[in-house]
């Protein structure tokens, strides 16, 4: 169940996910996979863990759009039935140097927050480069700002859109750097780093802006191989999962998610790429059919 917990922006709330039963095991930096039943029919969004509570976790959700869940959460008021799949993600903390430097934009600093608490306990003070439109909009802004008031983190928020001119700034060389935020901002960090000498070893992403949702993406299909070699094309709705469309066209596929089993539905992308959650899987790679969408010819 999605309960709600507090408004952090105008456009932004966290909220909690409390399981009916057992608990849910994440390590910091993860996503998980949200599916609610709309009116226009289910709808999956990935959203990245901020915090864990009780048996439970907390997400911090930005709309990104009408009609989707998170439209939904922002003005949910009760508790609103929800199915998890997750958690994913290697979004992790880099073993080795001993500063570390992260650079967010918007909702891209929801698993930079998962972050800091390991930092913080073993009294690392992290620096974080925080660009949005202006103070008001900055998801967890007051309590970065506390936090940065009491010596527990160093804070740059960045207003005009140049966090290329903030990362410069910045003495990087023994630092390890993660970036979250969407792509655009992801592609003008890494060049900036990139100029600053940083290799690619230290430099973790988490790119946002993708969302399982009716829209993404359009018709297309993709070849399903079994593992006795039978190969089988598949027409894809955009929208749908790769399970979703497997199940419809009548192909027999190991999965639990309905009952909260993870990764039965586990596949090996054989060529092309897929959407998997937030993240792009390429040939060699295992992915998750229920949280997955072709991308091109798979």
């Amino acid at each position: 169940m999605l309960h709600p917990r507090r408004r952090l922006t105008q456009d932004a709330v966290e909220i909690a996910v409390l399981p009916a039963h057992g608990s849910i095991a994440f390590r910091p930096g993860q996503f998980v996979v949200l599916e609610v039943d709309l009116e226009t029919g289910p709808r999956r969004s990935a959203f990245s863990i901020v915090q864990g509570e009780g048996k439970g976790i907390t997400l911090g959700i930005k709309v990104a759009g009408p009609g989707g869940i998170s439209s939904l959460v922002n003005e949910m008021t009760a508790p609103i039935k929800a199915s998890l799949a997750g958690p994913f993600g290697q979004f992790s903390l880099i073993d080795g140097p001993s500063r570390h430097v992260f650079i967010a934009a918007g909702s891209g600093i929801t698993p930079v927050r998962s972050l800091l608490d390991p930092l913080m306990e073993r009294q690392v003070v992290p620096t974080i480069l925080y660009a949005n439109r202006d103070a008001d909009s900055a998801m967890y802004g007051d309590s970065f700002r506390a936090l940065h008031a009491a010596g527990y983190i160093r804070l740059v928020e960045v207003f005009d859109r140049n966090i290329r001119k903030a990362i410069l700034e910045e003495d990087l060389s023994d630092a390890a750097c993660y970036v979250s935020g969407p792509p655009g901002l992801i592609a003008q960090t890494l060049d900036a780093l990139s100029e600053s000498g940083v290799p690619d070893d230290r430099i973790q992403t988490e790119e946002y802006g993708l969302d399982m949702g009716i829209g993404q993406g359009g018709d297309s299909a993709f070849l399903w191989k079994t593992r006795w070699g039978r190969d089988t094309l598949i027409e894809h709705r955009g929208g749908n999962s790769i399970l979703h469309s497997l199940l419809e066209e009548e192909i027999a596929v190991p999965h639990a998610c309905e009952v909260g089993v993870r990764g039965a539905c586990r596949a090996r992308v054989v060529s092309g790429e897929v959407l998997c959650g937030k993240e792009v899987r390429r040939a060699g790679d295992d992915t998750y059919t229920c949280i997955s969408q072709p991308l091109g010819t798979t």
